[in-house]
Formats: structure tokens, sequence, C-alpha cells
């Protein structure tokens, strides 16, 4: 039967160029994993003599299966053996011209393309206490047994930290304001804090860097938290009036607002989950969070922008929200996890975009548009990572599925999979819904080495010049994070920084991977010298061993599993 149908897509491919795609995936699912699919081809290629090994559907077959691979150094070499035996080095070179697998290409992003980092308050700021996130610290559920209350200082480092981002030449910053200290106190605004931040934004605007400003970003005041936190239907107003205060006093400055961050994440880990504060595991709560948070958005939404029109400046105002999402991809073929793929897909990201972008709550969040019909985005912020692979489980709380990498793929050091073309997918699946700007408001990478984050940024910025060539329209694309910082539940071992912190000292280093990044803002993209100088190139002749260059390069390297 495997035989059966492994002929089946060999013949699928073969029959037409168009289907090479159709045949990898029957390949694919008869074989288990696309590594595995790879090896076999290799192995098996002496059947294959009936079609030619030099014809065209051949060369696009094993071109398709090594771009879609991500395989590690022994599956490659195995791919690299069985092409050198049936190809001659003119046909390598065809190959090589007609496929980006062997050599990358140069990257031109359009002149008016704003290229940046993110990070948030809570993470690199340090010194607050009166927040959800300090006392969760303080019960001791933080993995790695660290704590937010230093964490890279950044509240007393802030003309340092904006030195490091004009060294990385970038051009738009988007940071975090921390709530709990500009309202220590329901209803009490604090004014040396609002002060401090717009010190900092104005800095930021004298140093030629746009500021995008998060108004939530996972942590809350204690106040807030202790009253029912977004459980709380009050929550809602409480939220507008502290928008209200920020906007009124920096609304001069900034014209580019972001009201939530992942509320998905933030609704799924904290009231789901039970992860993060304040604990609890509850599908209801879930969804009366994410309820509270649709809503709190379009008020928001509403609120900045009749503040800044009474200023005079509403005609630049961007606000939006940074969505947090992936791809979820059916494990197999299997109706029931194909099913749930899409049942996740809607619960976990279209109830909350959908919500945010028209106002209209779909089931089971309510009906219809209890604040007015509307379009409540000028862009779509997108913080894109990773794919999961769906498939069944017993746990009810995640509705009896289950969310893994890829077999065999590529991780990260926290495990989860580097997928580059899930950026163009999320990206393209929401620009044909909405035709709204997009801006790329998160996409990075832990990687404590500093091995394959180069390489990282440059594959999913090929995605990103993909997508504009496809007429999408992207603005934006901030890296996470400028900073190595306190990675919520993880702690400060996670390092997703440009710039490597020592939590010890304070002392920043820019790391390898933030001089290529710094480089990839100065040009606009990147050039052959910089490929030359810090990405390995996959060539024919190195047998699956990477070059001496700055970055090793995550598809001949072996990966590291969390």
């Amino acid at each position: 039967m495997l035989c059966k149908r492994l002929t089946g897509g060999y013949k699928t491919c073969a029959g037409n160029f168009t289907k090479t795609r159709e045949g990898l995936d029957i390949v694919h699912r008869a074989i288990g994993t696309v590594a595995e699919a790879c090896r076999y081809v290799v192995l098996c290629r002496a059947s294959l003599g009936h079609c030619g090994p030099k014809s065209g559907w051949w060369v696009e077959f094993c071109a398709v299966l090594a771009e879609a691979a991500f395989v590690e150094a022994a599956w490659l070499a195995w791919c690299r053996e069985g092409i050198r035996a049936v190809w001659s080095e003119r046909d390598i070179n065809q190959m090589c011209r007609r496929k980006r697998i062997m050599k990358l290409e140069p990257i031109k992003l359009p002149d008016g393309f704003l290229l940046g980092t993110a990070t948030s308050s809570l993470q690199i700021e340090g010194g607050d206490r009166n927040n959800n996130w300090f006392r969760w610290c303080e019960q001791g559920r933080i993995k790695d047994g660290s704590h937010c209350v230093v964490a890279c200082d950044h509240w007393n480092r802030v003309e340092e930290d904006i030195a490091l981002m004009r060294k990385l030449n970038t051009h738009t910053y988007r940071m975090s304001l921390e709530w709990s200290r500009l309202e220590p106190n329901e209803d009490e605004f604090d004014a040396a804090a609002m002060s401090h931040y717009r010190r900092e934004i104005q800095m930021l605007n004298e140093a030629g860097i746009r500021p995008l400003v998060t108004l939530h970003h996972f942590s809350n005041p204690l106040w807030f938290e202790d009253s029912g936190s977004w459980m709380n239907p009050q929550a809602i107003d409480r939220f507008q009036r502290y928008v209200e205060y920020v906007v009124s006093n920096l609304g001069d400055l900034v014209s580019d607002w972001v009201t939530i961050n992942e509320p998905n994440v933030y609704a799924a880990q904290s009231y789901l989950l039970g992860l993060w504060p304040p604990g609890k595991s509850s599908i209801r709560a879930y969804f009366q969070v994410a309820r509270n948070m649709v809503l709190a958005h379009v008020k928001a939404y509403r609120k900045i922008h009749e503040i800044r029109r009474k200023m005079g400046f509403d005609a630049d105002t961007m606000v939006g929200v940074a969505h947090h999402l992936r791809v979820m991809d059916p494990k197999s073929n299997l109706l029931p996890e194909r099913w749930l793929a899409r049942v996740f897909h809607y619960l976990f990201e279209e109830i909350f975009v959908t919500g945010m972008a028209e106002g209209r709550l779909l089931f089971p969040l309510g009906s219809g548009y209890p604040l007015g019909k509307g379009k409540f985005m000028d862009f779509l912020g997108v913080n894109y990572y990773s794919r999961d692979m769906v498939s069944l489980s017993w746990n009810p709380l995640m509705l009896f599925g289950k969310l893994e990498p890829q077999q065999g793929a590529p991780v990260n050091d926290l495990g989860w999979e580097i997928y580059p073309e899930g950026l163009y997918r999320v990206c393209k699946f929401y620009w044909d819904r909405f035709r709204t700007p997009v801006y790329i408001t998160e996409n990075g990478i832990c990687d404590a080495a500093d091995r394959v984050r180069a390489r990282f940024i440059y594959d999913h910025l090929y995605q990103v010049k993909r997508l504009l060539d496809d007429g999408v329209d992207v603005r934006r694309y901030y890296y996470w994070s400028l900073l190595d910082n306190f990675e919520w539940l993880e702690g400060l071992s996670i390092r997703f920084g440009l710039v490597e912190v020592d939590y010890t000292t304070q002392t920043r280093t820019i790391r390898p991977s933030g001089a290529f990044y710094g480089e990839v803002c100065r040009n606009r993209g990147v050039t052959p010298e910089m490929i030359r100088e810090y990405l390995d190139q996959l060539t024919m002749g190195n047998h699956g061993q990477p070059a001496s260059h700055k970055q090793a390069d995550y598809r001949l390297q072996p990966h590291c599993r969390a």
C-alpha cells in the first residue's frame, strides 16, 4: 500500500509541473514527515528511472522537497548525495538558478518600509511591585525561579537603550506602558510616571525613531487584578478611563497605538490553562475575558481617534491590535484532526480578529454589533512565531485536541517549530479578507547561542518580500526583541534579544545577529555582501558542514529541543 501511494505521488508530479506540491503532499502523508520523504526519495531514486532523473518534473520535485523540508544535516546530506549521483554540475547549476535552495537571494524592501524592534514594559523595565506579575513571581510560579523585579533595568537605562536602537539603525520602536505605574490605585494617576514615559517618547522622536505604543501587554495593576480583572464587565470602562488619560497626555507625541497585545494568548494562558496570573482554568472564563477585551478595544479605538481629532492630529492616527496568529495544520488527513484545526483557529483567532476589526461578536461571545457597526482597525498587527500541528488528545480543556511542532522540523530553544512560510500564510489570509495595512508587530526567535537568529530574520523577511510582491500592503516589521528580557512564565533564561543582557551587571552586548539586523535596517534589505558575511549558503560542495560565517544555518545543523 505504501509503495502504491508513493507511486501515485510520483506520477502526480510527473504528469504536470503545477501538481508538484500535490504530489509532495501525497508522499509526505504516506511516509509521515517531509524529512523521511526526502530520505526515501533519494534511496529509491533508481525506481524513478522510467521518468528520467534529469527530466523537468524530477528537478522540480526535488526542489520542492528540499525547499519545504527545513531538513536537518543528515537528511540534507542524503539529498545531496542522491542529486550528485544523477546530475551533472550543469544540472545542479540549473537547479540553483530555478530554486532558492542552494543560494540565498538579496532582499530589497520599499523605501517607506519601517523596520524596528519591540519590547514590553514589564519584561524590561524592572522596579514596579504593584502588578500581577510581581506577585506571581513572589509566589514562586516562574519556571527558572527568576523574577521580574529587576529584569533589564530599562526604567533607569532609557538613554542607553535608545542609543542601542540608533546603533541598530532602527526606524521604529514598539514599546508598552505599565498601567500599574500610571494608575497605581483606581482612578488615581501618577504624574511622575507619565512624565517619565513622555520624556522617553520625546527622546525616541528626537532620535528619529517612530514610537508605536501598546496600552496593555499582559500585566495589570493589583487593584484591577483583585477586582476581577478582565472577567469583570467593569474592566471595559476602567480600561477606557486609563486610555483616555494616556492619550490625552501623549497624543501630541504618538500617532501609532496598539490597544491590546495578544488578547487570545492572555485569555488562554490566564483563564483557560491557568499558567499565568490569576491562574484560572475555565472555558467559560476564557470566553468572558475574550468578550470584554473585544469590547474594550472597540471603545478604546474610538476614544483614541476622538482625542487625537480634538488635538488636530487625527489624519495620521493609526490604531490596531497586536494579534497572535499561528498556523494550525492538522497532523494527518483524518477528518477529526482537520475539523479540530478549524475549531482551534476559530476559537483562538477568529473570534478575536473579527470582533476587534468589525465590532461583531461571534458565537460564543455573543452576536451582532453591541457597540455599533464599523471598522475598528487602521492596521492589522501580526505577532507571528510558529506553527502548530493539531492532533487528538484526551484533554477536555483543549477540546480533546493537542498542539505540537511538526515532527522532525527545526525548533527554537522553547521547542517551537521554525516555519517562516507561516508568516506569508497568516498575513495573506487576513489581507484577502480585510484589505487593511499589515504591521508585523512581533517576530523573533529564542536562540541563546545566537546560532540561527540571523537566518531566521532573513527567511521571515523573504516572506515579507513575497507578500509585497503579491500585493499585500505590509508596511512594518518589528523584531522581538531588542533586549533579552523576562519571558513571562519562562523567566529570564529564555533569550530573544538582538542585544544580550548580563542580568548581574546589566551590561548590554549587541549579538552578531543584532549587527546583521542593523545592516538590514540600514539597507532596508539584505545585500549580497551581507549574505556572504552573516549567512551560510546552501552549496553543493560543503557536504552539510556550515561555512565559516558568523551564523550557522538551521537547515544544516541539529536543533536543541526543549
